[in-house]
């Protein structure tokens, strides 16, 4: 599948979609079931209300990081997406700040988004990493254009390989937004910020960062990685109990093992 254009996002939400920490956007025009397109980071500010005010607490340190790299130029395209659903906006205050709190907007910045733009659309995009990211010269006019279709020079051939969030949990956000409930775990969006915080200086901490993601359904699940010099303690049951080879390779087997596993668990033995 080819396609030459673009929408033109904040560069925080397009993180946000391809974190898999938000699945909605604010698009200027309606979009049709299906339709799909690169998404644009654009460099573009809060206009007169702050970044602060704008993106929730948990997400400010990434949407800093977004911006600042949304200056480089060219510009990498990681991503792209396809329309779900896309319906009218909740007008009611109580409604949006439901909403707000299923996403990386504050209740202000969400209501001062729709209002400096008259924006009246909801959309839910289902989000794909690219197994090729590509570079393109900065467009001139992308902050100008947020929400709106941007032409491309060239185009790209993209597949639906590699999703940001699997069927489940995008139909279980999906859900949740389109019934404004709220948000099952929020005390640990706040403790995952932490963390996030902490792998700049202690990189095992990406680790917990990536099982909270997980439990939190911002990423699917990934199989565990074992390291290498541990990879032997899973064989110890396989030993114990396989039914191939004679009684003494068995034991012998089964005793090497043993072996190591008191040696590391700190056992002296000759």
């Amino acid at each position: 599948m080819f396609f030459k254009q673009a929408l033109s996002l904040p560069a925080p939400e397009v993180s946000a979609l391809t974190q898999g920490r938000m699945i909605v956007i604010l698009p200027s025009l309606f979009l049709g079931t299906g339709q799909s397109f690169f998404l644009y980071p654009a460099e573009t500010s809060g206009g007169d209300i702050s970044l602060e005010k704008i993106y929730r607490s948990s997400f400010l340190p990434d949407a800093k990081i977004a911006l600042n790299q949304a200056q480089n130029n060219p510009v990498l395209i990681k991503s792209w997406a396809k329309c779900e659903l896309c319906h009218r906006l909740y007008d009611h205050p109580e409604l949006l700040e439901k909403l707000a709190q299923l996403t990386i907007w504050t209740g202000e910045g969400l209501r001062a988004k729709i209002e400096e733009k008259n924006l009246k659309n909801l959309a839910y995009l289902r989000v794909y990493k690219l197994p090729e990211p590509f570079e393109i010269q900065a467009i001139a006019e992308s902050s100008a254009k947020i929400g709106k279709f941007l032409g491309l020079s060239i185009s790209a051939n993209v597949s639906e390989s590699i999703p940001i969030l699997d069927d489940i949990t995008f139909a279980k956000r999906q859900s949740l937004i389109k019934n404004l409930e709220p948000p099952e775990h929020p005390e640990l969006e706040e403790l995952e910020t932490a963390i996030a915080q902490l792998t700049l200086t202690y990189p095992d901490a990406k680790f917990l960062k990536d099982k909270i993601q997980t439990f939190l359904g911002w990423q699917p699940a990934k199989p565990d990685q074992i390291p290498e010099n541990l990879k032997w303690i899973y064989t110890i049951n396989q030993l114990g109990t396989t039914a191939e080879g004679g009684n003494y390779e068995k034991g012998t087997a089964f005793e090497k093992i043993v072996h190591q596993s008191l040696n590391f668990l700190g056992f002296e033995l000759d």
